[in-house]
């Protein structure tokens, strides 16, 4: 069973010729008339591809001919066997020699996108969580996205089936004195493809690099153009929807981040929790913060440093969220009586 070329071939040849200027007469091409159905275009690209397949032609200048003969071919049916770029090429006149101007043809484009929106809706949005270094989020880098996607086999371009040898007359077309019946004289048959199995579809999986911009905060949501779902008429064509990714930075050196604060514990000796003063701390983005502590400072308090945070890509600051976290001297020797005694009446 002869099985047409998908939608998805449609456009792409379409492009090729408007790109390009070429303007063929797709009716002339298969030679048939402009008001000619469906059934009508289908067994005239048949009976056409069958004639000029390269396949078939084996001399080396009448193969050059054939493989151009086959690509206005396919270009003809892909353009007209789907009506709304048979619509629009006939619209565009390109046969008739007529000629646009660029506004013209812009308005065209935004006519057919809009046309193709409203009958070929877009894939939905997909969400997508991921975790990123806090050098990532600085400085900026890339993230590598998988997804499966369904793609025009390449082996038969979406066809579903190629031309091969008659094993019943051996390419000859006839069988005796008579046309081969399995091939009906054309020496050739249609096989299925073996990569798709006549389907015309594969499933291909497709790693995308991401682009993480300088100065991405904790909780930020960065979307992706069409990376997300694939539209259910991608062979004719519908576009993707859009990638959606939540960003989480993973924790370091102990300090955890959400949004543009950072938060960590402050280790302080009890001598410094009880008298006050100061010290200095390295923080996870290279800088240095020097933090004071208030005199009989309990454990557990917050201090918080403004600005001390990371810095989003409009400037704006966080803040550095600090624990007290009170540390007992290591010694193990015992205290005096004397010592004891200055505690108690520290607590008292």
């Amino acid at each position: 069973m002869f099985v047409p070329a998908r939608c998805a071939n449609a456009i792409r040849a379409y492009q090729l010729v408007t790109d390009r200027g070429l303007c063929l007469d797709y009716y002339n091409v298969l030679s048939v008339s402009v008001d000619a159905t469906d059934e009508e275009i289908r067994i005239a690209y048949k009976r056409a591809a069958m004639q000029w397949h390269p396949d078939r032609h084996r001399e080396s200048i009448d193969k050059n001919e054939a493989e151009i003969k086959f690509k206005e071919i396919q270009q003809a049916y892909n353009t007209l066997s789907n009506q709304i770029l048979r619509d629009r090429y006939d619209r565009l006149q390109c046969n008739h020699g007529t000629h646009q101007s660029p506004r013209e043809q812009e308005r065209e484009d935004e006519e057919f996108d809009s046309w193709r929106e409203r009958y070929y809706p877009r894939g939905g949005n997909v969400k997508w969580k991921t975790t990123i270094t806090l050098d990532v989020a600085l400085n900026g880098g890339k993230i590598s996205y998988t997804r499966k996607e369904v793609r025009i086999c390449p082996d038969c371009d979406g066809v579903g089936t190629y031309l091969v040898g008659c094993k019943h007359c051996g390419s000859t077309s006839r069988s005796g004195r008579s046309y081969c019946r399995f091939c009906n004289g054309f020496g050739q048959t249609h096989q299925y493809c073996k990569k798709c199995d006549g389907d015309g579809l594969v499933y291909e999986t497709i790693t995308n690099q991401i682009n993480i911009p300088k100065g991405v905060v904790d909780g930020s949501v960065l979307v992706v153009k069409k990376l997300g779902k694939q539209s259910k008429y991608f062979e004719s064509g519908g576009v993707n929807g859009d990638l959606e990714i939540k960003i989480t930075i993973k924790s370091k050196d102990g300090f955890k981040f959400t949004g543009m604060d950072v938060t960590g514990s402050l280790k302080v000796p009890y001598s410094l929790a009880l008298l006050g003063g100061s010290t200095e701390i390295d923080l996870p983005t290279g800088k240095k913060a020097l933090v004071n502590i208030q005199p009989r400072t309990n454990s557990g308090k917050k201090i918080r440093l403004s600005g001390m945070g990371l810095v989003n890509n409009l400037g704006e600051s966080g803040d550095l969220i600090l624990s007290v976290l009170i540390v007992l001297p290591k010694s193990k020797r015992r205290l005096t009586d004397e010592q004891i005694k200055t505690i108690l009446d520290l607590e008292a």
